[in-house]
């Protein structure tokens, strides 16, 4: 199946349809991993990232898959995400990810699997938007989603330390775990 993707890539057939295809998923992962990003910006990564995997595969660069193609696009918009947060922001410190690849950490064999983990990130990220206390949303998405220390959280939320923000955010993932688990219970995603 992955090797049909890439021979009708390379013979220009279909290439439409598989841009459609791999779009909606791409932007589901790209939102829930990098929430900071703004769509025209997400829309200009997604299209980068889908040149340079019809380049990869034209060039013959990329003959076989060793992961999903939508885990392929995904890790390639994930290092241009990355590209854009460092050049937004220098002195912020980014996880180093290879160029491009499908390494042991994205390996996802079954892309139903692919799917229902991206509905799943989806119901979280849509769960803590949806908090009522600005705290533990700003908390929740600056720690999990923006990687901010306790520091900064509390600064951010006008706390008076890194230890207070600390237990705040201990107490809306409590609640953030109960609600992820009622709303997966009810969609049928556990």
């Amino acid at each position: 199946m992955k090797e049909d993707i890439i021979f009708h890539i390379q013979d220009n057939r279909e290439v439409s349809r598989i841009y459609s295809e791999l779009r909606v998923s791409f932007f589901a992962h790209n939102r829930v991993t990098f929430p900071m990003i703004r769509e025209e910006e997400r829309e200009e990564i997604y299209n980068d990232s889908f040149i340079a995997l019809y380049n990869n595969i034209s060039s013959g660069k990329l003959q076989q898959l060793t992961c999903s193609l939508q885990t392929y696009i995904n890790q390639i918009g994930k290092n241009k995400s990355i590209d854009l947060l460092r050049k937004r922001s220098p002195e912020e410190s980014f996880p180093n990810y290879e160029i491009i690849g499908c390494g042991s950490s994205l390996d996802i064999t079954d892309d139903d699997n692919d799917a229902i983990t991206i509905e799943r990130q989806e119901e979280i990220y849509k769960l803590v938007k949806d908090m009522e206390n600005d705290n533990c949303r700003k908390i929740l998405f600056g720690f999990y989603w923006q990687r901010y220390s306790m520091e900064i959280l509390a600064e951010l939320t006008g706390l008076n330390n890194a230890d207070v923000a600390k237990s705040t955010k201990v107490r809306c993932f409590t609640k953030l775990r109960n609600a992820v688990f009622a709303a997966f219970h009810k969609k049928g995603l556990i």
